[in-house]
C-alpha cells in the first residue's frame, strides 16, 4: 500500500523553502471514529455560465515537468483532477492542459503576462511570500493578476466548505479586490499546515510525565505555556546533551507561541496589514517567554533548519517540538523509530482557547490577458477547489485514515482531527521574503530570524520591534494600497 501522503498544498514548500512539513510513525488501527456531518457533494454545484465552445484553459503548476503531468495515473489526485476535465470537456466542449513549467516558472509567467501573451490562464502562485510580487509586478498594482472582483465573480469562493475563506480574506485582497483565492484541503492536507505539539513519550515518560496525562492535560485545556515550561526544564540535562524543545525551522516554535497567545506580529488596522509587534503586548509577552526559556533555563535547543529539527527529535536531542502537524509525514518519510504523540499547541496567558496558527497557504489566481477572464475565474473554481467539503464525512474519515498511517496513537489522530477547529490564519509569511533596501530590514530575518539576538541579548524584543516598525510598514506598503 502506498502510504506517502502528498498533500497538494506543499508544492509551492518544496520549491521556495526547505521541506517544510510532512510526516511519521508506524502504522496503528485507529479506535473510535467520530460522528461524521453530512456529506458533502464531491464537487461545489456551480453551473459555468460563461466558458464557451472550443476555449482552451492552460493552468500552470511549478512542478509539471511534462504536459498534463498532474493528470497521469501514477500521480496523486490524478483520478479526481481527470475526473473534472473530462466533465468540463465533454458538458462544454472545452480543454483543459496542464501546461510544461519552465525553470524560470513564475517569472516567465509574470513577464508574458505583462506582454499581453500569458503562457497560462490560471497558475498555482506559489509559497506566501510570492503573491505581493504577482500583484504588484513591476510596481505596477494588479498589472499581470485579474481581479476577480472587477469580473463580478467573488461569488465562487464564498463556500466555507470548499476554499478558506479567513485565508482569502486575509491574503487574497490588494486594494479591496479579491485576486487571489485559497482553497480548503483535504485528508491530511486539512491539518498539515496547523500548529501543534510533538512529545517524545519515553523521554517525557523518563522525566515523569506519561503519554496518558499528556493527552489529558491536553484535552483538560491544561496545556499552557507554564507547563509547556515545567516539562522542558524537566528534560533538559546539559551533562547528557538533552533539551526541552527547540527553536524550530525559522523559529517556528516561537512564532506558534505568539499565536497562541492570542498575538498577532502583522494585523489588519482599518482595512490594511500593519507590522503591530511593538504595540501588541501578546506578541511581546510570547517572545519574552519564549526567549527566557532558551536564555534562563537553557531548555531550548537553538538548531533553527528543517533537516536539523526533525533529526534532533527523531535522535532523542529533544522531547518537545512546536512545529507544522505535517513533520509526522516527515518523521515517517524518514523511518522515524522514536514513539511520540501529538497534542494542542500551549495555551498561552492571554488566549482562553487553544490557539493553532495556520501561516502557510495556497494560493491560485487567474493571470491578466486571457482570453476569456471570466470563463478562466470559472475553470478555477472548479479545478483547484477539493473534491469534499471540508466537514462531509468523506473527507473526515480520508484525514482519519491518512493520519492514522503516521501516528502512533488514536489520541494523536483525534488531537489532529480536533486542532482544525482551533485554527488561526496569520500573514506575516506574505512578507518575509521582502526587504526595505533603504533601511537594510528584511521582514523575514526582522521576524523569523532574530530569535537568536533575543537570547544572547543583543537585541530586546520590545526595543527592537518598535525600531523596525516603520520600515516593515514601508515594506507592506510597497506592494498593498490597502486590503
Amino acid at each position: 500500500m502506498k502510504r506517502s501522503i502528498i498533500i497538494c498544498s506543499l508544492v509551492c514548500l518544496i520549491l521556495f523553502t526547505c521541506t517544510l512539513f510532512a510526516g511519521c510513525g508506524p502504522n496503528n488501527t485507529v479506535g473510535s471514529t467520530p460522528t461524521p456531518a453530512p456529506s458533502e457533494p464531491t464537487q461545489q454545484e456551480i453551473r459555468l455560465e460563461n466558458v464557451k465552445a472550443g476555449d482552451k484553459y492552460r493552468i500552470l503548476i511549478w512542478n509539471t515537468i511534462r504536459e498534463n503531468l498532474p493528470l497521469e495515473p501514477d500521480q496523486d489526485g490524478s483520478v479526481e483532477l481527470r475526473e473534472k476535465v473530462d466533465k468540463l470537456e465533454a458538458e462544454y466542449g472545452v480543454e483543459v492542459v496542464y501546461v510544461q513549467a519552465t525553470n524560470d516558472w513564475l517569472n516567465d509567467a509574470m513577464r508574458a503576462a505583462s506582454t499581453g501573451e500569458p503562457i497560462c490562464d490560471v497558475i498555482h502562485a506559489g509559497q506566501p511570500g510570492a503573491l505581493p510580487g504577482l500583484y504588484a509586478y513591476n510596481g505596477i498594482a494588479g498589472s499581470v493578476v485579474e481581479s476577480i472582483t472587477a469580473q463580478d465573480m467573488e461569488h465562487l469562493f464564498k463556500d466555507e466548505q470548499f476554499w478558506n475563506t479567513d485565508f482569502i480574506n486575509a491574503a487574497g485582497y490588494y486594494d479591496n479586490q479579491m485576486y487571489f483565492v485559497i482553497p480548503e484541503q483535504s485528508g491530511f492536507g486539512s491539518v498539515g499546515l496547523n500548529q501543534v505539539t510533538f512529545f517524545n513519550k519515553n523521554m517525557l515518560a523518563s522525566a515523569g510525565y506519561s503519554a496518558d496525562a499528556m493527552y489529558e492535560m491536553s484535552e483538560k485545556g491544561e496545556w499552557t505555556f507554564d507547563k509547556l515550561r515545567e516539562v522542558c526544564i524537566a528534560l533538559t540535562d546539559p551533562d547528557k546533551g538533552t533539551y526541552g524543545m527547540c527553536m524550530g525551522a525559522t523559529s517556528i516554535a516561537m512564532c506558534s507561541m505568539v499565536t497562541s497567545n492570542n498575538g498577532m506580529f502583522v494585523t489588519k488596522v482599518d482595512g490594511v496589514d500593519r507590522f503591530t509587534a511593538a504595540t501588541d503586548p501578546n506578541v511581546v509577552e510570547a517572545v519574552n517567554f519564549f526567549v527566557e526559556m532558551a536564555k534562563t533555563d537553557k531548555s531550548v535547543y537553538l538548531g533553527n533548519y528543517v533537516d536539523e529539527e526533525i533529526k534532533g527529535f527523531s535522535t532523542g536531542t529533544y522531547g518537545i517540538m512546536l512545529t507544522y502537524a505535517n513533520r509526522a509525514q516527515q518523521l515517517y518519510d524518514k523511518g522515524n523509530e522514536i514513539e511520540f504523540g501529538i497534542i494542542m499547541p500551549p495555551k498561552g496567558p492571554q488566549a482562553n482557547d487553544y490557539i493553532s496558527e495556520v501561516n502557510w497557504y495556497d494560493a491560485w489566481c487567474v493571470m491578466k490577458n486571457t482570453p476569456n477572464p471570466k470563463g478562466s475565474i470559472e475553470v478555477m473554481s472548479v479545478m483547484v477547489s477539493p473534491a469534499y467539503g471540508r466537514d462531509s464525512a468523506e473527507n473526515l474519515a480520508k484525514l482519519e485514515s491518512s493520519a492514522s498511517i503516521v501516528c502512533y496513537d488514536n489520541q494523536s489522530v483525534q488531537n489532529l482531527i480536533k486542532v482544525r477547529d482551533k485554527s488561526k490564519p496569520t500573514n506575516y509569511q506574505t512578507y518575509c521574503w521582502l526587504s526595505d533596501n533603504s533601511s537594510g530590514f528584511g521582514f523575514g530575518n526582522g521576524i523569523l530570524y532574530c530569535c537568536l539576538q533575543f537570547i544572547d541579548g543583543s537585541k530586546t524584543p520590545q526595543v527592537y520591534f518598535e525600531s523596525v516598525t516603520d520600515a516593515a510598514n514601508a515594506i507592506i506598503d510597497r506592494y498593498t494600497v490597502s486590503k
